[in-house]
């Protein structure tokens, strides 16, 4: 954590071998209760991350909300917001790029690169992600 970043845990949260976080100046992390970060994801918040309760996040995963490299063009913006809403499951070596909001009860495939807003209750699968089911379920596996 650098200085002045914030780490807000709102009730419990299981992390496996090799979860990481990296929060810098004056970003946030907002997380949820009963959430599960498996094995050696990466959460690398440059400004402000929101994960929601009851959310899955598979080995392997990478959630960053910024490019972290300036690219000169007008209206560039490096970094900006994730929003991950309540009961979202995110599969294994999913990424989640910068200025994503993903709906709740959302599930995002295996491997999938999201770079645009994920609609609640909807399966994204590809790079880049897109909708591949709409109404989706899914159960909590530790409740």
């Amino acid at each position: 954590m650098d200085e002045n970043s914030k780490l807000i845990i709102k009730g419990l949260v299981r992390c496996g071998c090799g979860v990481q976080f990296a929060i810098r100046n004056d970003a946030i992390l907002d997380i949820g209760g009963n959430v599960w970060i498996n094995a050696c994801s990466d959460i690398l918040c440059n400004k402000y991350i929101k994960i929601g309760d009851d959310v899955e996040i598979s080995w392997n995963v990478e959630i960053k909300d910024s490019d972290y490299h300036d690219v000169v063009r007008s209206g560039y913006e490096m970094s900006k917001p994730i929003d991950i809403g309540k009961h979202v499951w995110i599969g294994s070596r999913a990424n989640i790029l910068k200025g994503v909001k993903i709906g709740e009860g959302a599930i995002v495939a295996s491997g999938a690169v999201v770079n645009k807003d994920v609609p609640e209750r909807c399966l994204v699968a590809g790079v880049p992600a897109k909708v591949v089911r709409q109404n989706v379920e899914w159960g909590l596996k530790y409740p």
